[in-house]
């Protein structure tokens, strides 16, 4: 399994622990197959309700087009026609709890209104690898449409992950953030920073940093384990060297 991809999944079980305390959850980017509603299914913790919103059509053009068509779908929500149809599609889990909504800009606070006078305040905010797909005027907007969604009490929790710039970014990202660069913004935008967590690094830069106890166990382990998966295991200890991060968030 490549690295990134494990890492992802390591992310989904750590915020389980957090996930028994939620009711309504807003997953903004959730993308295709919602993997973190999946997660959410085959950990027996599922909220009271999900929402998941994207930019794009989860749906390919000619199935949207005939669906809205239908016969039994003319008094139906554009967010009920959506979601059933990707039930029925075992594209997301067939739960009560699940709720689709897409072609929804979440740059737009206007938007992000929208869903909170739909479904009324919600418990947590995830926003997962999707700031690196835009660029940083837009990315900003975004943040702005996060701390918007986090109001109420008591404090929401906005988890918020992408990837740090390291002098390259990959090939299929638009704008990746410096470490400091977004630290600084999350503050200018009225964020405290509960905790973030490394969710992977490279070796190279997790070397200089490691302490005694750690090189101990590092050395310890690597006659066994590959240096993907080391460079998992110590990254959510130093984030401030890690190629991606996971941020806990609140408003101040």
């Amino acid at each position: 399994m490549h690295r990134d991809i494990l890492a992802h999944h390591l992310r989904w079980t750590h915020l389980a622990k957090f996930w028994s305390h939620w009711d309504t959850v807003v997953d903004v980017g959730c993308g295709r197959g919602t993997p973190l509603a999946w997660a959410l299914y085959t950990n027996r913790c599922a909220p009271e309700l999900y929402v998941g919103i994207d930019f794009r059509s989860l749906v390919p053009e000619k199935e949207r087009q005939f669906l809205f068509v239908r016969e039994e779908n003319k008094n139906k929500s554009h967010i009920e026609i959506i979601t059933e149809h990707l039930k029925q599609e075992g594209e997301i889990p067939n739960k009560d709890w699940m709720r689709i909504w897409d072609y929804i800009d979440a740059t737009d606070v206007e938007e992000m209104i929208n869903v909170q006078q739909t479904y009324g305040p919600v418990s947590a905010v995830v926003c997962l690898e999707l700031l690196e797909h835009m660029p940083k005027e837009a990315g900003i907007r975004l943040l702005e449409s996060l701390h918007w969604l986090a109001q109420g009490e008591p404090k929401v929790n906005v988890f918020l992950s992408t990837p740090v710039f390291n002098g390259k970014k990959a090939g299929h990202h638009v704008y990746e953030w410096e470490y400091s660069e977004l630290r600084d913004e999350l503050d200018r935008q009225g964020f405290n920073v509960m905790d973030h967590w490394g969710t992977f690094a490279s070796q190279k830069d997790l070397a200089p940093v490691l302490t005694e106890e750690e090189l101990i166990v590092f050395h310890a382990l690597k006659w066994y384990y590959s240096a993907d998966f080391l460079s998992i295991i110590f990254a959510p200890m130093h984030p401030a060297e890690s190629r991606n991060v996971l941020w806990r968030l609140n408003r101040k």
